[in-house]
C-alpha cells in the first residue's frame, strides 16, 4: 500500500471524466457524475479503490478525498455545461472540514448558482457513530447543495441512517442492479426501496451500473425512472453538448397521463425544499423544467428570471429544438413577455415576431412567476406542432410558477435581509 501512495504523490495527471445520469423512459440527461482517473508518471492507471485503501491505512484519507473533490469542482467550472446538476463523491469525515465548505462556497459564487451540485455519501462509509447529520449537512444545504446516499444496499446505513441524512437522492448499488431481471430477490429488495421513497416523496432513486436491456426493462417495471450505466453511456472526458441520449430504438417512452396526485406530491416536495432552504432558485428551475418536460412532453421548456432592469435571462432550459446558441430576445418581444399575463399561442404562423416563433415553436404557453403583482420571472414551454396546448397545462404551469415565485422571493430575501 505504501508503494501505491508513493505513486500517487508523484502523480503526473488527474483526469476528470463525466458519466450521464438519464431519465430511463426517454434518455433525457438530467445530471452528470464526475469521477477521477489518476495516472502515474509513466501513464499507468492507479486503481482508485487501491489508492483509497492505501490512504486509509496511512491516515491520509481526508487529504486524498479533499484533493480530488476540489479538483472536481475546478473541472466543473472549466469544462461543464451550465444549467445541469453534477454529482460528486465525498467521504462523510470530509463534511466536517471548513476547507471543504469554503471550497464549495467559492464554487457556488464563481458558478453563479448555474451548476447545482450533489454530494454523494457512500452508504458503506456512512459510519453510524456520526451523529447529528442534519447539523453536519445544514451549511451545505443552505448553499443549495443537495445530498445523495450512494451504494444503497451495500453497507450498514439502513433506513434509520437514511431518515437521519434525509437525502434528496438514493443511488442503488450496482450489486443490486446486476441481473435484476433474473434475480427475484434483488427485484424484491429494489421494490421495497421504491415503496419507501414514494412514501417519503422528496427522495428520488438512481439505479447505477445498468449494462443490459434486460436490467433496464426490469428497472422500469419496478418503477425506477432514473439511472446510469454503460448501456446508456460510459464515463468520458468530454461532456456531450446534446441534452438527450438514445437509450435504444426499441425502448419507446410510455404515454404519460396527467396525474393530480403525483402533481400534488411534487408541489409539496418543492415547497418543503424552498421553505427549508435545501435548494436555490437555480436548482428549483432545473427541477421544474425536467418535470414539465417529462409530464407534458413539451419540445421546449425554460424558466426565465426578470432582473430589476427588466431584462429576462434564462435560469434553466431543456429543449429538443433549440441549440445552445439560442437567439437573443428582441426588446419589443421581451416587453410583451414580461407583461405579467398568461399567454397562449396555438399557431404562430400569423403572428409577428412572437418569442415562440424565434424558437421555431408553433404552439406555446407562457405563465408569469409573480408575487403581489411583481413579476419575478417567466415559465415558458412550447411544441414544434400547432394546437398542442391543453387546458390542464395551465393549471400545472401555474402551480409550478407559484413554487418558483416562493424560491425567487426567498433568494431575494437571503441576498438582502432588509427585504420584508
Amino acid at each position: 500500500m505504501q508503494s501505491v501512495w508513493e505513486r500517487y504523490l508523484h502523480v503526473s495527471r488527474i483526469t476528470s471524466v463525466f458519466q450521464p445520469i438519464v431519465h430511463l423512459t426517454n434518455g433525457q440527461v438530467i445530471a452528470y457524475e464526475i469521477l477521477s482517473r489518476i495516472t502515474d508518471e509513466d501513464g499507468a492507471l492507479i486503481p482508485i479503490e487501491l489508492l483509497f485503501m492505501a490512504a486509509e491505512q496511512l491516515g491520509k484519507l481526508y487529504q486524498l478525498d479533499l484533493h480530488l473533490l476540489k479538483n472536481s469542482l475546478q473541472q466543473i467550472l472549466e469544462r461543464s455545461v451550465p444549467h445541469m446538476r453534477y454529482f460528486i463523491n465525498v467521504m462523510p469525515e470530509s463534511l466536517r472540514s471548513r476547507e471543504l465548505l469554503f471550497a464549495i462556497k467559492e464554487f457556488v459564487r464563481m458558478s453563479h448558482g448555474n451548476m447545482p451540485i450533489v454530494l454523494e455519501i457512500s452508504e458503506f462509509t456512512a459510519d453510524p457513530s456520526l451523529s447529528k447529520w442534519s447539523e453536519l449537512l445544514a451549511p451545505y444545504r443552505q448553499l443549495g447543495v443537495e445530498v445523495a446516499i450512494d451504494d444503497v444496499g451495500s453497507g450498514y446505513a439502513g433506513l434509520n441512517r437514511t431518515v437521519e441524512i434525509s437525502p434528496d437522492w438514493m443511488k442503488l448499488d450496482i450489486g443490486l442492479v446486476r441481473d435484476v431481471d433474473i434475480n427475484a430477490v434483488k427485484a424484491a429488495m429494489i421494490a421495497s426501496v421504491v415503496t419507501f421513497t414514494k412514501r417519503m416523496t422528496s427522495i428520488r432513486i438512481i439505479a447505477e451500473g445498468i449494462e443490459t436491456e434486460g436490467e433496464l426493462q426490469a428497472l422500469l417495471d419496478l418503477g425506477i425512472e432514473v439511472g446510469q450505466g454503460f448501456l446508456m453511456a460510459k464515463p468520458a472526458r468530454d461532456i456531450p453538448t446534446e441534452r438527450f441520449l438514445q437509450i435504444h430504438e426499441k425502448m419507446e417512452p410510455p404515454y404519460v397521463e396527467f396525474d393530480q396526485l403525483t402533481y400534488g406530491l411534487l408541489l409539496a416536495q418543492y415547497l418543503e425544499k424552498v421553505c427549508f432552504g435545501y435548494q436555490n432558485e437555480q436548482a428549483m428551475a432545473i427541477d421544474a423544467c425536467h418535470y414539465i418536460k417529462a409530464t407534458l412532453l413539451v419540445d421546449h421548456v425554460e424558466v426565465l428570471k426578470v432582473s430589476k432592469a427588466g431584462v429576462a435571462t434564462p435560469l434553466a432550459i431543456i429543449s429538443e429544438s433549440v441549440t445552445e446558441d439560442r437567439p437573443d430576445i428582441p426588446f419589443d418581444v421581451m416587453k410583451k413577455m414580461i407583461a405579467g399575463e398568461i399567454s397562449i399561442s396555438q399557431d404562430t404562423q400569423d403572428e409577428e415576431r412572437p418569442y415562440s416563433h424565434l424558437l421555431n415553436l408553433r404552439s406555446s404557453l407562457k405563465v408569469p412567476i409573480f408575487v403581489r403583482g411583481k413579476v419575478y420571472g417567466l415559465l415558458f414551454c412550447g411544441y414544434e406542432k400547432p394546437y398542442q396546448i391543453r387546458s390542464e397545462m395551465i393549471s400545472v404551469l401555474r402551480g409550478i410558477a407559484a413554487v418558483l415565485a416562493v424560491a425567487m422571493v426567498h433568494g431575494e430575501m437571503s441576498d438582502n435581509p432588509a427585504v420584508v
